[in-house]
């Protein structure tokens, strides 16, 4: 119960950052910077994951189902507002998108989450490349 009410609050804290922004691209970069940030300070989560990573990533791992659903049900209004490529498929996009979302919250691979300029050029470039237009 306490990781899917901390899973909640994470979404949630990540949606009232990102809507302030205007457009996608915006609103998908605020999330990351937000939710990069929020996990790298969240001082029980990091003991957890330095002492005993195992127990979360179970946890993490049952809760993994609604976060997609919840992610994807807010990227698919955002992309409601877009302008897509021919042929792509908004419900199939706003779960990738979801999913690339979700994805970098664990790993960053070889990208600064913490740069505001790197963020944004992640999301054009990986993550909205091919679905949104312009």
């Amino acid at each position: 119960e306490t990781v899917t009410w901390e899973v909640g609050n994470f979404l949630y804290r990540i949606g009232e950052a990102a809507i302030v922004k205007d457009g996608i691209e915006a609103q998908i970069a605020e999330a990351r910077l937000v939710g990069h940030r929020a996990i790298d300070e969240h001082v029980v989560l990091q003991q957890v994951l330095s002492t005993e990573p195992e127990a979360i990533l179970a946890e993490l791992a049952e809760s993994g189902a609604l976060m997609l659903a919840v992610v994807t049900a807010y990227v698919r209004e955002l992309l409601v507002h877009e302008t897509v490529g021919p042929g792509v498929d908004r419900d199939e996009a706003a779960e990738y998108l979801a999913r690339m979302f979700i994805s970098f919250l664990g790993s960053q691979g070889a990208w600064d989450l913490g740069d505001r300029r790197e963020v944004h050029r992640l999301v054009r470039t990986q993550f909205l490349a091919g679905i949104v237009t312009g």
